[in-house]
């Protein structure tokens, strides 16, 4: 465990240097621009606007830095890279633990996704959207996905197509790494918190949402437990509407190469344009 630990930290910067380089790169062929949708500064989305839009579902990711911090400027890069390929991409902020708890970041991320329409009519796109999440990113779309928040909020899940998971800690009892555990309860501070933020407890009817879960073998923070199991679950109540791609050598931070290689990513954009043309 302490090994792929350790080759996960050497490889991070490289990774986030070349994110950040791919983002400098992309953005001079989108239109980037940024709104609140709070007071706080942390309450904010990056809307990508591709100079050609070819595609018919808005591309809606939020990061993942384990609810902790906000280094969103790592992640500007995927809704560049994903308003390439022809889709209209939002990037969400939401506040932070500590001072921040649940479920506090599902509300933020409600108003974001208010927001997001707002700037899509001003805009004249309407369309679905496919949540998209990476880590604790992750937890917050399956959340809204297979939970009743946004129906609490005055949103109809209508307007979800499909979910991509992307290493994320979306099956609690799954969640066995004493930091994330730590992690989870500093975010869900209560018992009863816990299990209302749990992604994994809401699976409990049919016609569920498609869902894409990607997940490395090894992954020493979030298990691959989290995603084996959320698809067999989502199988079992839906069959057909959860896919599974475990990936091998990336761990946990390293998996942000989908975003980079084509070796990498060939199966989530096909699986996006498969879910885009329905």
């Amino acid at each position: 465990m302490l090994k792929y630990r350790i080759i996960d930290m050497v490889n991070y910067p490289f990774i986030v240097l070349k994110l950040m380089f791919q983002h400098l790169k992309f953005k001079r062929n989108v239109d980037i621009k940024k709104y609140f949708y709070g007071r706080n500064n942390k309450q904010y989305i990056l809307f990508y606007m591709p100079k050609k839009i070819t595609k018919n579902k808005i591309i809606f990711f939020i990061n993942g830095t384990g609810w902790t911090s906000t280094f969103i400027f790592i992640f500007k890069y995927i809704g560049s890279f994903l308003a390439i390929f022809g889709y209209v991409s939002i990037v969400a902020s939401h506040r932070y633990v500590p001072k921040y708890t649940f479920p506090t970041q599902i509300e933020d991320i409600i108003n974001a996704i208010k927001e997001t329409l707002k700037v899509a009519k001003k805009n004249n796109i309407e369309k679905q959207f496919i949540f998209m999440g990476y880590s604790s990113g992750a937890q917050i779309v399956c959340l809204l996905a297979y939970s009743n928040y946004l129906e609490q909020y005055g949103l109809s899940k209508e307007l979800i197509s499909g979910v991509v998971s992307i290493s994320g800690p979306i099956n609690f009892f799954e969640c066995k790494n004493k930091k994330l555990v730590n992690v989870i309860k500093n975010y869900v501070v209560t018992l009863a918190n816990k299990e209302s933020a749990d992604p994994y407890t809401h699976l409990l009817s049919p016609h569920l949402k498609q869902i894409l879960c990607i997940h490395d073998a090894k992954d020493p923070l979030v298990e691959v437990a989290n995603s084996q199991t959320f698809v067999e679950k989502v199988n079992e109540l839906d069959p057909g509407k959860g896919k599974l791609i475990i990936l091998n050598h990336l761990y946990h931070q390293k998996i942000l190469k989908i975003f980079l290689f084509p070796d990498y990513n060939q199966d989530l954009i096909k699986w996006l344009g498969d879910l885009d043309n329905k």
